[in-house]
């Protein structure tokens, strides 16, 4: 089973039990308290006991032709922004 935690609210339509896909909106996430932004929690349990969801073979969906395209660009998206903040500088508290 998996465990989403730290979600503020889930999708309307979404009921325990059902079946979702890869990129299906489930809900959003929020932030509060001492949390430094919004994230989500997953966690995957086999048998009850926890395991590391990195560690846990899934079934593959690989990506080609215009997804695959539409990936890249996104990537060099979020790397052509990130790249902006390289000659920041940024203020420590301390």
């Amino acid at each position: 089973s998996t465990l989403y935690a730290h979600m503020n609210e889930f999708a309307p339509d979404l009921r325990q039990g059902a079946k979702i896909s890869q990129g299906e909106t489930i809900g959003t996430v929020g932030t509060t308290g001492w949390s430094t932004g919004p994230h989500l929690h997953y966690e995957v349990r086999i048998n009850g006991g926890h395991v590391d969801p990195m560690s846990v073979a899934l079934p593959a969906c690989p990506l080609d032709g215009a997804d695959r395209q539409r990936l890249a660009q996104s990537i060099e998206t979020v790397r052509d922004r990130l790249a902006q903040f390289d000659s920041l500088r940024v203020a420590r508290f301390q």
